[in-house]
């Protein structure tokens, strides 16, 4: 149980940091990628495990037959059910032999779902994990610098922010912070880049329906039938006594179907989000860019924007310190700033 306790603990540390500690070193707009898309995969992976686990799929067995009903369901979860292709382009299930039939669709990756999802949630941690490894605390270095000063002299708090404005400004960090705007921007190109992937991904995993599936839905489309059929048949596979085997086609109901689709219309309207989110997140990075020559109005001008790493660092702690001590940092570190401006 105090296991239990404390990971649930760290989860909502994770999606909703302690104010004393709390720093901020990315985009909020990411903070949909790696804590929304991410929480909300992880909550549909859970699910998907759990209705997997205790109602995978529910066939019938004729009367004739002396097979074992628990085996018959086993199998076909195991080996797949599939839908009877007629001529007409029609899915159904049925007797085959009642129409002119041209194939048959397979549906084989409802078992692997939740190990998809899980996956799937890893991928939208990758970029968060890449960032944070390439930023190495830096942002959480320097508010602990300020930290805790609320009851604090007037005296220890000038030291503090002056000790802090001292790092800032030195030669010896910037040099080797160089690159931190780049790695920045690289880890948010990587966002979008898994967006990309995973909405490929899904659209292979549930046979090319994905991308079209919020607007089926939203027209009460019978084509979902296609992909998250509520029955199909099994062909049921049955070795004798005497080494002959059996085949037999049985009807099965696959109730999970009813959550998957729900969950996958979830996942698209989040993985929209997420594309939105990522788009705009790049598009505001190249106007940093671009405007990175910008920083100053005359040949001095601003210390803390000679450059896009320092602007971005800045920006960090701007969300992660009090207002006035961040206002009392900008003073320390150029004179000519006024507090109007921040």
């Amino acid at each position: 149980m105090a296991t239990i306790h404390a990971a649930l603990q760290s989860v909502v540390k994770y999606f909703n940091p302690s104010k004393a500690v709390r720093h901020t070193d990315d985009s909020r707009i990411s903070a949909i990628q790696y804590k929304g898309v991410f929480g909300v995969l992880v909550t549909c992976a859970i699910l998907s495990g759990l209705q997997s686990w205790f109602s995978r799929i529910d066939c019938s067995k004729p009367d004739s037959s002396d097979f074992d009903k628990k085996y018959a369901e086993e199998w076909c979860y195991a080996n797949s059910t599939f839908l009877v292709e007629d001529a007409d382009g029609g899915l159904d299930i049925g007797n085959p032999h009642s129409r002119t039939v041209v194939g048959q669709f397979f549906l084989r990756y409802y078992q692997w779902v939740t190990l998809a999802l899980v996956l799937q949630a890893a991928c939208f941690q990758a970029p968060r994990l890449l960032w944070k490894f390439a930023e190495r605390g830096r942002v959480r270095k320097m508010v602990d610098r300020v930290a805790n000063l609320e009851f604090a002299s007037a005296q220890e708090r000038t030291e503090a922010v002056k000790s802090l404005a001292k790092y800032y400004l030195d030669e010896d960090r910037r040099e080797s912070h160089q690159n931190y705007f780049l790695c920045f921007a690289s880890c948010q190109l990587l966002y979008l880049i898994n967006v990309i992937v995973q909405i490929s991904f899904t659209q292979a995993f549930l046979h090319d329906a994905f991308l079209g599936m919020f607007p089926l839905w939203l027209q009460g489309s019978p084509s979902w039938n296609r992909v998250f059929p509520k029955r199909a048949q099994c062909s049921l596979v049955i070795s004798g006594a005497a080494g002959n085997t059996q085949r037999q086609d049985v009807l099965c109901l696959l109730s999970m179907n009813v959550l998957f689709e729900k969950m996958y219309v979830l996942i698209w309207l989040v993985f929209a989000v997420a594309l939105v989110s990522a788009i705009v997140q790049n598009l505001l990075v190249g106007m940093t860019i671009m405007s990175g020559s910008e920083t100053s109005k005359d040949g001095k001008g601003k210390q803390y924007a000679q450059n896009l790493s320092d602007r971005l660092l800045l920006s960090f702690l701007e969300q992660s310190l009090d207002r006035a001590v961040y206002q009392e940092l900008l003073r320390e570190i150029d004179p000519e700033v006024r507090v109007a401006r921040v």
